[in-house]
């Protein structure tokens, strides 16, 4: 007599829920095989096996409405049934690395302050680019997001505003078609600091204060730039958003006064 197991044995050596097995089973995607005994149904290896192939396909997202139909296909149809899910399957791949970059990234960023938003950090700047964040009706800046380009902000001399900006990359700045607003430029000293932000109202930061802090040691600041880090929120004050900023100096020489 072939070894038999119950719907739990079944569910547990599986890692599914009886309740999807009986699910399965009432629509049709297994065979019917019961204890003759007490009319239980029962699943012999086959059973676990054909199991196995539901999940597996199932697992690849088709729905439950195409998982039996690739039973009924070809095989040269079944071939491109998986195909079709490789190259889904390799997008989301991608993807998935991107967002795992971005985790990385942001766990330097933070490691980077000493998890202290009062202070400084020690990074160099990771980007070459900046471009102005303008969000159009065609959504261009959209591009940005899906290459998971970080936000940031910029502060110029001559402008004495705050602008919101995407932080690009090598590897995609020649994908760049609006106007640069800031680019690295190697002659220039980067002074790194924290520069907090009130989301409400970007007027509402510590920029000025960090600026005439060095402006009267003889700093020459030409502009600074950040890159976002976190957003906090707060029980009695308005809530804070803290970028890695550096400040671009133009008098080499006194950085170290």
């Amino acid at each position: 007599m072939n070894k038999t197991f119950s719907i739990g044995e079944a569910a547990k050596f599986l890692n599914l829920p009886t309740s999807t097995i009986r699910y399965w089973d009432s629509i049709g995607l297994l065979t019917n095989s019961r204890n003759e005994a007490n009319d239980y149904r029962t699943f012999t290896y086959d059973d676990l096996f054909a199991l196995y192939d539901v999940k597996f396909i199932r697992s690849l997202g088709l729905s439950i409405k195409d998982v039996q139909g690739i039973y009924r296909k070809s095989e040269k149809e079944v071939y491109e049934v998986l195909e079709q899910t490789e190259k889904r399957l390799a997008e989301e791949i991608e993807r998935l690395k991107g967002e795992m970059a971005q985790i990385e990234q942001r766990k330097r960023h933070l490691s980077s302050t000493g998890f202290d938003l009062t202070g400084t950090h020690d990074l160099k700047i990771d980007f070459t680019k900046m471009v102005r964040a303008d969000l159009d009706e065609n959504f261009t800046a959209r591009k940005y997001l899906e290459k998971n380009c970080n936000s940031g902000i910029i502060w110029q001399q001559k402008g004495q505003s705050l602008e919101y900006v995407f932080c690009i990359g090598t590897s995609f700045e020649d994908e760049i078609e609006e106007e640069i607003l800031w680019e690295y430029n190697p002659a220039f000293d980067y002074q790194p600091v924290i520069i907090e932000v009130d989301p409400a109202d970007n007027d509402r930061n510590n920029l000025q204060e960090v600026v005439r802090t060095l402006t009267a040691k003889g700093y020459d600041i030409q502009q600074v730039i950040g890159e976002f880090l976190v957003r906090k929120q707060y029980e009695h004050t308005s809530d804070k958003e803290y970028y890695l900023s550096w400040i671009e100096i133009k008098n080499k020489g006194k950085q170290n006064k």
